[in-house]
């Protein structure tokens, strides 16, 4: 579970997907993805971009994914090769 820098959203993951709640209201806007993807990878939150305008995501898959905060779309995805489970935003994005 991670806390945006601005402290108005949570991005928690589950095992039937990764969400997005309004920290205010303690509700869920996104589902992002299910737990497992599509193709059954389990997907990790990772943190907030400085400007809480976007969400990394970690995975199994050794794929990196960048999320729109406001819409829930999916922005990227990177392959970087090998399953990533932790990682660190640098504190300047």
């Amino acid at each position: 579970t991670v806390v945006s820098p601005d402290k108005r959203h949570i991005a928690s993951h589950y095992l039937d997907g990764t969400i997005l709640v309004d920290a205010t209201t303690q509700t869920i806007t996104h589902k992002l993805q299910n737990g497992y993807g599509d193709d059954g990878v389990y997907v990790y939150p990772l943190g907030f971009t400085s400007d809480t305008k976007q969400l990394l995501s970690t995975s199994d898959d050794g794929r990196l994914r960048t999320w729109d905060i406001e819409s829930g779309e999916l922005l990227g995805t990177y392959d970087v090769g090998v399953g990533i489970r932790a990682s660190v935003l640098s504190g300047d994005g």
